[in-house]
């Protein structure tokens, strides 16, 4: 969020460059946000997507959350986690202190850096069903948790790499090795995903090179490419999900593969 036209001065620039440390107060606090109450019209809802928290967030009264401390309605969140603790007298949670009605969708917390068991500390009104869902540290860093957070959106934000962010996944304007460096109107196809030995790949703007990476961010296989297509023999890898990135003339591209 920008607001420097309106004289505010962010505590951290960018996003690539963002605030770290621990968030503190008296009542109403978040790891990301406080407080906020409804939006004045005409859309009265207020909006969370593609965010995450991972500072300590503590309150000397209470209502505490790792990324929101509460909302008193009409709130919309998705595709967010949150991995710091809450720490105060009353309704703490994981993710969100205390809620007056809210819609939370394709949303987590790390259960053992929060050392919190629920991700919502209480409710101001009825409570609701909601898609916020706990994970352990070793669940968060892989890239099925990235697969999660990109669902349902074109072109998702999210990547991983063990060496950014503590291996948690973050935006692929933070990252650099396994993270697609372009997006390009090049062709590549990646096959068959699901493979028993042997992955083709091929591509027109040309192969350079390709790497394979396990969900953890190790890279467990590279080699140098040429021409516009190839045949990579991956046998000596362990069943299980990989990622295959491969770089073009004209870009980089990631594919999720499974070894049978």
């Amino acid at each position: 969020m920008d607001l420097g036209a309106h004289l505010w001065t962010p505590i951290g620039p960018d996003y690539i460059q963002p605030f770290s440390g621990t968030v503190s107060g008296d009542y109403l606090v978040g790891g990301l946000i406080g407080f906020c109450t409804f939006a004045f019209g005409p859309n009265r809802d207020n909006t969370l997507n593609n965010c995450y928290a991972r500072s300590n967030a503590s309150a000397t009264i209470g209502r505490v959350g790792g990324l929101y401390g509460g909302n008193q309605g009409a709130l919309i969140i998705s595709n967010c986690y949150a991995t710091g603790t809450a720490t105060g007298t009353e309704l703490t949670g994981g993710f969100i202190g205390v809620s007056g009605g809210m819609n939370a969708t394709n949303s987590y917390w790390d259960t053992e850096t929060s050392a919190h068991a629920t991700g919502i500390g209480g409710w101001e009104g009825p409570q609701t069903p909601q898609e916020i869902t706990g994970k352990t540290t070793v669940e968060m860093k892989t890239l099925d948790m990235v697969d999660s957070l990109n669902f349902g959106q074109t072109n998702g934000p999210w990547t991983i790499d063990p060496s950014i962010n503590d291996g948690y996944p973050a935006f692929e304007s933070l990252t650099t090795g396994i993270a697609p460096a372009e997006r390009t109107g090049y062709e590549l196809n990646v096959f068959p995903a699901l493979f028993n030995n042997t992955v083709r790949v091929a591509s027109d703007a040309g192969l350079i090179a390709c790497s394979v990476y396990s969900i953890t961010g190790q890279m467990v296989h590279g080699t140098g490419l040429n021409g516009r297509s190839a045949v990579l023999d991956l046998g000596m890898l362990s069943p299980g999900a990989y990622l295959l990135q491969v770089i073009t003339g004209e870009g980089t591209t990631v594919r999720r593969i499974v070894k049978q």
